[in-house]
């Protein structure tokens, strides 16, 4: 029961902090992703 509890409350605390990160920082972590696979296949 209380493991169960607690992953809801994990998950919600997730939740609070994804809406917390601003559009543009996703935005700019998506463009560093492309260009860092883009170097590794390029390797």
């Amino acid at each position: 029961m209380s493991s169960s509890a607690a992953m809801a409350v994990d998950s919600s605390s997730w939740s609070s902090a994804l809406v917390k990160i601003s559009p543009y920082t996703f935005s700019a972590i998506g463009i560093a992703v492309a260009i860092g696979v883009s170097v590794l296949g390029a390797a």
